[in-house]
């Protein structure tokens, strides 16, 4: 015969009846420490790592603390990637290829026959 009980109901019986749960301990996390690590510039991630606690468990304490996210520097450099990229010049009729593409679905057959020509002749200039 099988029970089908949730994880915390499990937890709950185990509780009443004075048994161990089963499961990771908590790790208290104090308000202090979160400031601190989000002062240091550091996001969710990397605060949690330094405390040795959940993602989550970081992420809820910095909320209930009223602090925004900090991006990892990652991101930012990303961002400021694609922000200073220069716009491509495409050939008008690749350009006109490209936005009858987006008019298409992804499985209409027509898109390989459209943009194959224009594709090969990119690439090759490119090469």
């Amino acid at each position: 015969m099988a029970l089908y009980l949730a994880r915390g109901e499990v937890a709950s019986y185990r509780r009443r009846l004075s048994l161990s749960v089963n499961g990771k301990a908590r790790i208290p996390v104090s308000a202090k420490a979160v400031e601190l690590c989000h002062a240091a510039a550091m996001n969710d991630r990397a605060g949690a790592a330094q405390l040795g606690c959940a993602v989550v468990t970081f992420a809820a304490r910095r909320k209930e603390l009223g602090l925004k996210v900090n991006q990892p520097d990652d991101v930012r450099d990303r961002r400021a990637a694609l922000c200073s990229t220069p716009a491509v010049k495409l050939a008008p009729q690749l350009q006109r290829a490209v936005s009858m593409a987006y008019a298409l679905t992804p499985r209409d057959p027509q898109i390989l026959r459209l943009l194959e020509p224009h594709l090969a002749a990119e690439m090759a200039r490119t090469a």
